[in-house]
């Protein structure tokens, strides 16, 4: 009888062993497939970061120019304003009107318009423009820049002028 019992003990104990083997080796298993996850997402998580501090310095290198076309408080005349709302200074700016230059445009070309070089972020350049009843409400204008970004910049839509005042 105690020799039974002693055999039962130990085939227990080798289940018992067994169980606790397999059970480590799935634990184990589980362990490193999670440890696998956790390199994937660090994987991805330092892609992100390196993907938003990319966008950070670009962002800090572009200029980012755009126009509004406003009626004057005289009503004779309107105003196109440039602003570079971009972290970057803008250079070698060209702006046109319906596909012509700004200073060669007859709207413009009342008032001695200069060609506008450069802009500095926060900057912004008006011109005034010739504005008669009966007028085109509705213009093309595109402007094109160069940043620290390259060459070759572009901002263009079709700007109806807005009341003033």
């Amino acid at each position: 009888m105690v020799e039974q019992a002693a055999l039962i003990v130990s085939i227990a104990a080798v289940v018992v062993s067994v169980w606790a083997g397999t059970s480590a080796a799935r634990t184990s298993k589980k362990q490193v497939r999670l440890e696998e996850q956790q390199n994937h997402m660090q994987a991805d998580l330092l892609r992100i970061e390196k993907s938003r501090e990319r966008d950070r310095l670009a962002s800090a290198l572009r200029a980012d120019l755009r126009a509004l076309l406003r009626r004057g408080s005289d009503r004779m005349a309107a105003e196109l304003r440039i602003t570079n709302g971009g972290a970057a200074s803008a250079d070698n700016i060209r702006i046109t009107i319906d596909g012509t230059s700004i200073t060669d445009h007859d709207l413009f070309k009342f008032r001695d318009v200069k060609p506008v070089t450069a802009m500095a972020p926060g900057g912004f350049v008006a011109f005034r423009m010739l504005a008669y009843d009966g007028m085109e409400q509705r213009y093309h204008v595109a402007i094109e820049w160069d940043d620290e970004t390259g060459p070759g910049r572009r901002w263009a839509s079709d700007l109806s002028i807005e009341s003033g005042g």
